[in-house]
């Protein structure tokens, strides 16, 4: 889903938008810092998770954060403090599969979480620090 990819926009908007979706956000690892939002849906069986370029736990409004990219999944992660686990590859699913009526509703949450987004960082792929 990289038509998000790249949106430039303040942590706290991303956060309160997400958040009022049904959103959590991921695992908080050293230094206070999360870089992900997920939501699980036992109903459909996935789970969707957006990755970031993260701030620290109390400092949402901390500035700016750019938003990489969101990847569905089968099955659950392990998430909390200092928990380091991540969506396996395999666990991973393609586009194709994933029914439509789920991602059309999660391409609005995710529109409408984006939508003060005025700008965009063009070079995100290089500049990610999630690598």
């Amino acid at each position: 889903m990289e038509e998000f990819g790249g949106k430039v926009l303040n942590a706290l908007s991303l956060s309160g938008k997400l958040l009022q979706q049904g959103w959590y956000r991921g695992s908080v690892v050293d230094g206070g810092w999360y870089c992900t939002y997920y939501r699980e849906d036992a109903t459909v069986g996935l789970g969707v998770e957006l990755r970031f370029s993260g701030c620290a736990v109390g400092y949402d409004d901390g500035g700016d954060v750019t938003v990489y990219d969101a990847i569905f999944y089968t099955g659950t992660v392990n998430r909390g403090s200092y928990v380091y686990d991540t969506v396996p590859e395999e666990h991973i699913v393609p586009l194709g599969e994933v029914p439509k009526r789920y991602y059309s509703e999660i391409v609005y949450q995710l529109t409408r979480a984006t939508a003060s987004s005025t700008e965009t960082d063009a070079h995100w792929k290089e500049t990610r620090n999630d690598k």
